[in-house]
């Protein structure tokens, strides 16, 4: 049986990861030239109730985690979303987003999600709006989707409201719980 050296090569996966090699040494190489600078003043929402890990929809294969950082950065996994459809069902979902605190326990933000298959490159924009419900347990969110395909044409847009619960250290010697899907706060 004869092996196709290129299709090796030219795979996916390998396009994938020399991308992000690149996509590493390119700002690494010309860091010797130009000094990094802050794209604004930094920013400490440390204080914020927001911050932290938070899961959406329970446990297996229908939940998604949301990663609010002290910094104004979100990060966005979601390893079930492309199979309803947009994109790769075997490629699991990552966005990244900034956020900014509206009051306390209210913060509102933005995630950009890009599919990648072998027709079409989709643009997924989450714009959200969040509150922490006062126990500081679950978050109560509303938001607006816009599907955008690669010549800028909009394939659907879409609302809704989503909970989530915060993700907490679980002591170790505990006997393991269940994961069951949060319920509504």
């Amino acid at each position: 049986m004869e092996t196709n050296v290129a299709a090796q090569f030219v795979s996916r996966r390998n396009i994938l990861r020399t991308g992000a090699a690149l996509g590493l040494a390119v700002p690494a190489g010309l860091g010797a030239l130009h000094p990094a600078a802050a794209q604004e003043d930094a920013v400490d929402y440390s204080g914020h109730p927001a911050v932290g890990v938070w899961i959406e929809g329970g446990s297996g294969p229908t939940f998604a985690y949301q990663v609010v950082h002290a910094d104004g950065t979100l990060l966005y996994y979601n390893p079930w979303l492309a199979s309803t459809g947009q994109g790769d069902p075997k490629v699991p979902v990552i966005g990244f987003g900034v956020w900014r605190p509206v009051s306390e326990r209210v913060y509102e933000g933005i995630i950009r999600i890009a599919w990648l298959d072998t027709t079409v490159t989709t643009l997924l924009t989450l714009k959200g709006r969040s509150e922490i419900i006062e126990s500081g347990r679950y978050v109560s969110s509303r938001y607006k989707a816009r599907l955008v395909d690669a010549s800028g044409n909009v394939l659907t847009t879409d609302s809704g409201t989503a909970t989530a619960e915060r993700m907490v250290v679980e002591p170790f010697d505990e006997p393991e719980v269940p994961d069951a899907t949060p319920a509504n706060p």
